[in-house]
């Protein structure tokens, strides 16, 4: 939906066939598609996981790109604008990247679970517990890993399947 063209997203006519973006396009009545485009920019950092941006929090993230791209620095995203987010995020899954995703949330429980434990060092202590979690962490830290690098290569695939390059030239 997006290629990148001189480090910046810029939408596809393929993209402008999903309604919510070709909604976003239409209402822009400048003859650049200037008040329109960083909307658009926002919509593809905010929902693409290659995007430089896609370790920041989501919250974190949102604050950044408005910062970075928007010009009036109160605005906040609409309905329209977070269904684009919705429908792109969609479209992107695949079932390799909703695993991937999957093992960053049970990631983050386990995080969020070795930071609040309090430790007992104790006879009747959870050592046994904290150990566990550690070695959960430590194997979805490896899932985790490897997962991210098959969904970029699936994504990158998928991407590079235009113009005259075959499906062949990639699998050879």
């Amino acid at each position: 939906m997006f290629d990148i063209v001189n480090n910046t997203p810029i939408i596809t006519p393929e993209g402008l066939f999903v309604p919510e973006m070709r909604a976003i396009w239409d209402s822009d009545p400048t003859p650049n598609k200037d008040i329109c485009t960083p909307i658009l920019i926002f919509i593809y950092h905010m929902s693409n996981p290659d995007s430089v941006y896609d370790s920041l929090s989501v919250e974190d993230k949102q604050k950044q790109l408005i910062k970075d791209y928007i010009e009036d620095q109160e605005w906040e995203p609409d309905e329209l604008v977070l269904e684009a987010i919705r429908k792109y995020k969609t479209l992107l899954s695949t079932a390799l990247q909703r695993l991937f995703e999957s093992t960053t949330i049970a990631m983050d429980k386990v995080s969020v679970a070795l930071r609040t434990e309090e430790i007992d060092m104790s006879k009747q202590g959870n050592m046994q517990t904290f150990n566990s979690l550690l070695e959960k962490g430590t194997k979805y830290a490896e899932s985790y890993l490897k997962l991210k690098d098959i969904a970029k290569k699936e994504r990158d695939t998928k991407r590079n399947i235009k113009g005259d390059i075959k499906p062949s030239a990639i699998l050879d």
